[in-house]
């Protein structure tokens, strides 16, 4: 359950909510007032909805926060963790050589161009 809560010692409002199953407690510069609630309160809302529907962004949020640098580079690992899994899936040979390859797609997409570009690709391919 996020929460708008205000700090004892200055009295200045900071959002209070879990992202990702960690608490996160990001402060603001603004005293606690009922315009100010209002305001804060309008943000949380908007991060808890993001968040439900997948596209929190914390550093966009929260740009310069601790949370969002260890945030990213969790998803940085993330896509590293995939990319290399992905790459350990597929066989070495899974990719033909350049010329193969350029040979199909050529004959992919000749019907699609001009005689005078056929002749072009044909003869950047070729050199």
């Amino acid at each position: 359950m996020a929460k708008v809560r205000a700090r004892p010692d200055n009295g200045n409002l900071f959002l209070d909510f879990y992202f990702r199953g960690k608490r996160c407690r990001e402060l603001t510069a603004l005293a606690d007032t009922p315009e100010n609630r209002k305001k804060v309160q309008a943000l949380l809302n908007r991060v808890e909805k993001e968040i439900s529907r997948g596209s929190f962004d914390y550093a966009e949020t929260f740009p310069g926060s601790p949370r969002a640098i260890a945030f990213a580079r969790d998803d940085e690992l993330a896509r590293n963790a995939v990319a290399t899994a992905i790459t350990a899936a597929l066989p070495a040979s899974a990719s033909p050589p350049l010329s193969e390859f350029s040979d199909v797609w050529f004959a992919e997409m000749t019907p699609q161009w001009r005689r005078s570009h056929r002749a072009c690709v044909r003869d950047v391919l070729d050199k």
